[in-house]
């Protein structure tokens, strides 16, 4: 009777010993994404708008992130286990309203200095499956890291 629960202790301390791996990657997306980001180009229903100067910002702190540079903040949880990988915002801050503490579910990629947001438009959505807006509410963003000016 004993050898039938060993497979079973090895198999939950095998999915046990996996869980701190997933949030290492989270933190890892995470902590590179730290800083001030300009987006260059934004697109909604199939059509894209490139960003001229001066360019929206956003402002990543820890897991707070701030849009526009306005007050208040957007918790972000990622989900780096996702392909693609998965992240949802949820805003904290007063001047949200009724939306604040609602999810926007969304997908995300970081690719060197740049970072690629798609994000439902209506919280509790079903999340985004690709980086495409057409025939969907989905927006994206894309962001390049703000690199400081050469005096």
């Amino acid at each position: 009777m004993k050898k039938r629960w060993l497979p079973l202790l090895l198999c939950s301390l095998i999915i046990a010993a996996g869980e701190p791996a997933i949030d290492l990657e989270a933190k890892l997306d995470l902590d590179r994404m730290q800083g001030v980001w300009m987006r260059v180009s934004t697109e909604s229903g199939g059509n894209k708008r490139i960003h001229g100067k001066p360019r929206p910002l956003l402002i990543i702190n820890e897991n707070q992130l701030t849009f526009g540079g306005g007050p208040d903040s957007e918790l972000a949880q990622l989900d780096p286990r996702q392909a693609p990988k998965a992240i949802d915002l949820t805003p904290t801050g007063e001047s949200a309203g009724p939306l604040q503490g609602k999810t926007y579910p969304g997908i995300y990629k970081l690719e060197g200095d740049t970072l690629t947001l798609c994000l439902s438009i209506e919280p509790g959505s079903k999340r985004p499956t690709k980086f495409a807006t057409a025939g969907n509410s989905w927006i994206i963003d894309v962001y390049e890291r703000s690199k400081p000016e050469a005096p």
